[in-house]
């Protein structure tokens, strides 16, 4: 369960870093 949320916390961190790029 633990993994699960650490990859999804990652994910989010990625895409919130992808949209800073873009704007």
């Amino acid at each position: 369960m633990k993994l699960c949320g650490m990859m999804i916390l990652e994910i989010v961190s990625y895409k919130r870093t992808l949209n800073k790029m873009n704007t």
